[in-house]
């Protein structure tokens, strides 16, 4: 799993050969959640309240690079680390 963001205990990640909607995934202890890239909901999985609004805003803040990492994971190439929200 290609880790991209690590911030506030919140480890983000994609994969490359995933398809459909652009999205990233989120672990923060025992919680996972898929989120949309291009809105920031959450497709699958659940997290705390804080860690949903945490992972909401840093999309909201990267979500150029992050839909660019998402065009890079489908031709193939690898993924660019991101920033967190306070870098």
């Amino acid at each position: 799993m290609p880790t991209i963001a690590q911030f506030q205990g919140i480890i983000i990640y994609m994969y490359w050969a995933e398809h459909g909607v652009a999205r990233l995934h989120a672990i923060r202890g025992d919680e996972e959640a898929v989120f949309a890239i291009e809105t920031g909901d959450v497709i699958a999985g659940d997290m705390s309240k804080k860690a949903k609004k945490a992972v909401k805003a840093w999309i909201v803040l990267r979500r150029e690079a992050l839909m660019e990492n998402w065009r890079r994971g489908r031709n193939g190439l690898p993924f660019e680390r991101i920033p967190g929200p306070d870098q």
